[in-house]
């Protein structure tokens, strides 16, 4: 144990004892090394010492070391205190003689407070040399003493060159007394608080900054300088004016506006508005700014941008446009057309919107009118009774209206996958391309130009066509095309030609026709007089009574056989009679093919003689048509294959299933039908010069007739002939659905 007199200083010492035994143990301590350990006396004195060092202290054995060494041992270490806690100490441990053997005694000094004002000092300098304002320390003699690298960068002065130096540096010589002034205040003791001022840079440069500075004193309480922090304000004043600037010029850019305009909140107040919107409304300022976007608007528009709102919102759009109905007082309606976009502060929040409102009153009133213009047009355009095109530069057609359609036979989609030169006679196309280059060169404004047309069905129509060309500012668009049907008018023209060319030839044909005339009255009087002059013998050799029963009967036979052509005849003539009637019609409805063509083939295997006969495999459909009469138009072409074809030649029926319809032919393979007789073999009474004069029997009405009914089916009887060759009369029927 210490001395007594030892023991009461120890005891009264503001450091902590601990006096330690050669095995670790305690064997005394202070008051001040309980208080900081956090244990009593009694509970240290049961403890070790390696009971407070902690497990992972580095500094133990380098302890031990030096004392072994040099009997002695000063430094810094970290003791455990009874809440867990490190205590960080300054100790120092030296021997002591004692009769029960070595003691070590140990001082131990407290460092959390020097350990945080330490730490305190390393942020304030840390934070010092961070800043990104300059900080600088000026003695009361306006020396620099302190100087950090962001007053380096802002004034260009590197530590080394600025400390040491008068402040008065950073000033320009013409504000030099403000130096002066200002250590004055700083040596009164009074503080300085964001003092706009000049200061000079290194290299000459004027700078504005935000200048704070306060005294800084010892412990005495007298000041010794100052600290200073200076931050660079020249930008922002720029920024400054140029905001200023910028919102002088949007002031008057808003209040001077061709359009109206207006500052809206996210609840649809106004907060602005300019003089142009007040007018377009006829209301005042004041009216305005105490009203909503939804008080000015139609209530029928109002929720007409909705969702593109919420898109502005959400950062989806940078602005919309649309159109509303506005109120204009005192109860006029209005159209404007509003584009919206949205102003938002520094954390991206919405502030208001900037709405521009233009008057479009009047373009949509324009509008309208070019809509019903454009309609008129095109009703006129479609509905005209001439044909009318919109026609492309190369030719190709953009727009054709119906009677173009029906003049030449396309639909339209088929028309208007084609070009006009398609469609033109090529003895024509030449003469039509060159007007159409020098209408499209700008040569000339129009052109008229009688030309053909080739319609569909190979039938050449004559047209007159003229051509002109819509042009804008950027050059010719597309030319309009008239088309009027002009072959009456050259057929009227070539007839009258050949009457005023030579009045002989005039009466030459009348002379021709009386005679044509007197020829079909002897035709008919001699298909008439023949089987009446053979039933009259007939009926006289059988009233005899001397023909056997057989020659009886085959005589009966051949008279029916008379009969049924002098019948055949009669019913031609009466339904040519029905066929020319104006409210002669077919009664059509779906029927078998087979069944058509299988009725038809029976009447060939009894009526064709010794003309061999065959039919073609009839496709399984059925087809849109009247039967009587299709069955009328099948007897009249068989017959006729049979009545010009020599005995023995083959006669085929045939039917071929193409998409919507079923082509039915007649073919023989006798001499064929001569150039020279197609025109006319279909005309009422037309026989060709080979029936003529091979005195063929019929009065020229089968094929005549056929056709008439052909057509009132919608489709047209056709001839193809070879001479020599196969001989096929064809037409076709539509597929019933």
């Amino acid at each position: 144990m210490l001395p007594s007199v030892s023991a009461a200083i120890v005891a009264g010492a503001p450091d902590a004892v601990l006096v330690i035994d050669e095995d670790g143990r305690y064997q005394d301590a202070n008051p001040a090394a309980c208080q900081l350990l956090g244990y009593s006396r009694e509970e240290l004195l049961h403890l070790r010492s390696d009971d407070v060092i902690p497990k992972d202290a580095t500094w133990v054995e380098e302890a031990r070391a030096r004392y072994h060494a040099e009997g002695r041992w000063h430094g810094e270490i970290e003791l455990v205190g009874k809440d867990g806690a490190l205590v960080p100490l300054e100790a120092w441990s030296v021997p002591i003689p004692s009769p029960d053997g070595p003691r070590y005694v140990s001082f131990l000094r407290d460092l959390r407070d020097r350990n945080r004002r330490e730490a305190a000092e390393a942020r304030l300098a840390a934070l010092v040399q961070a800043s990104v304002d300059a900080i600088i320390s000026v003695s009361t003699e306006g020396i620099i003493t302190e100087w950090n690298p962001a007053a380096a960068r802002l004034y260009g002065y590197p530590a080394e060159e600025a400390i040491g130096q008068p402040v008065s540096m950073l000033t320009p010589p013409e504000r030099t007394h403000e130096v002066a002034q200002f250590l004055a205040r700083i040596r009164a003791g009074e503080p300085i608080n964001g003092a706009e001022i000049v200061r000079q840079t290194k290299d000459g440069r004027l700078i504005e900054v935000l200048l704070t500075a306060a005294p800084i004193k010892d412990a005495a309480g007298t000041i010794i300088g100052t600290a200073s922090i200076a931050r660079d304000i020249t930008g922002r004043r720029r920024m400054e004016e140029e905001l200023r600037q910028s919102e002088e010029r949007f002031r008057s850019a808003f209040d001077h506006a061709g359009t109206g305009m207006a500052l809206i909140a996210d609840d649809g107040r106004l907060l602005e508005v300019n003089p142009r919107l007040c007018t377009m409304l006829a209301t005042s300022e004041a009216e305005l700014l105490h009203s909503s976007s939804a008080e000015i608007t139609i209530a029928e528009d109002r929720n007409l941008d909705g969702d593109l709102v919420q898109q502005l919102l959400r950062g989806e759009i940078a602005s919309y446009q649309v159109e509303k109905r506005l109120v204009r007082k005192p109860d006029e309606v209005i159209w404007g057309r509003l584009t919206v976009s949205l102003v938002r502060g520094a954390t991206h929040e919405p502030l208001y919107f900037v709405v521009q409102i233009q008057d479009v009153t009047p373009f949509k009133a324009a509008g309208a009118a070019l809509r019903e213009s454009e309609e008129r047009f095109h009703r006129a355009f479609d509905h005209a009774p001439i044909g009318m095109a919109l026609v492309a530069s190369d030719g190709r057609f953009l727009q054709v209206n119906r009677a173009l359609c029906q003049l030449v036979g396309y639909p339209e989609e088929e028309l208007l996958g084609t070009s006009f030169p398609a469609i033109t006679h090529p003895d024509d196309v030449a003469s039509a391309l060159e007007q159409a280059t020098r209408l499209w060169a700008g040569e000339i404004e129009t052109y008229q130009l009688e030309q053909r047309y080739l319609h569909k069905d190979d039938r050449v129509v004559w047209v007159l066509f003229t051509g002109s060309v819509v042009r804008d500012a950027s050059g010719p668009k597309y030319s309009i095309a008239q088309i009027l049907d002009i072959t009456g008018r050259r057929h009227l023209e070539m007839d009258r030609a050949i009457l005023l060319a030579s009045e002989r030839e005039y009466y030459r044909q009348l002379q021709a026709l009386t005679e044509m005339r007197a020829d079909f009255t002897a035709m008919m009087a001699h298909e008439l007089g023949n089987p009446v002059s053979a039933l009259r013998m007939m009926t006289a050799v059988v009233k005899t009574g001397e023909l056997s029963a057989q020659d009886e009967a085959e005589m009966l036979t051949t008279m029916e056989g008379e009969i049924e052509q002098l019948d055949r005849l009669i019913s031609d003539v009466v339904a040519i009679t029905v066929a020319e009637r104006e409210d002669f019609s077919v009664q059509q409805h779906p029927i078998s093919l087979r069944d058509l063509l299988e009725h038809a083939a029976t009447l060939a295997r009894t009526s064709l003689g010794d003309h061999p006969f065959a039919m073609s495999d009839v496709p399984d459909v059925r087809v849109e048509c009247d039967p009587e009469r299709m069955s009328q138009v099948l007897r009249n072409l068989l017959d006729n294959a049979a009545k010009h074809t020599p005995p023995g030649t083959p006669i085929e029926l045939r039917a071929h299933h193409t998409g919507k319809h079923v082509r039915i032919e007649v073919a023989d393979q006798g001499p064929g039908v001569p150039k020279e007789d197609v025109a006319v073999v279909f005309e009422k009474f037309g026989r060709g010069h080979r029936s003529a004069a091979q005195q063929t029997p019929g009065a020229g009405l089968g094929l005549y007739l056929s056709r008439q009914i052909v057509q009132a089916h919608g489709s047209e009887l056709r001839v193809a002939s070879v001479p020599g060759g196969e001989t096929i009369f064809a037409f076709d029927l539509q597929v019933a659905p």
